[in-house]
């Protein structure tokens, strides 16, 4: 199946979405989304929105702990961010 992205799409991917995801998949243990997005310089508001949309196509998974909401990328995520990591080097390679 081949898939286009419309006309407000980045090329390819949009850049802080990629950010979320390979920064997830770099962490060390479980990240709030508070530290999520500071870490990526994205706004709370748009890391609650992309955590929406990836946690209901099965890409994030969250866990509630009192106020918190710790997130981690299921097996599935774990798979797109290595393709998206993937492209960024072949991308940047000189």
């Amino acid at each position: 199946m081949l898939i286009f992205m419309g006309e407000t799409e980045s090329f390819l991917f949009k850049d802080k979405q990629a950010k979320l995801l390979i920064a997830l998949k770099s962490k060390q243990g479980d990240m709030n989304v508070s530290a999520l997005a500071s870490n990526t310089g994205v706004t709370y508001v748009h890391a609650c929105n992309f955590i929406k949309r990836c946690t209901e196509k099965g890409i994030i998974k969250s866990e509630r702990r009192g106020k918190e909401k710790y997130l981690s990328l299921t097996e599935k995520g774990v798979k797109v961010a290595d393709l998206i990591s993937a492209i960024y080097t072949t991308i940047l390679e000189p």
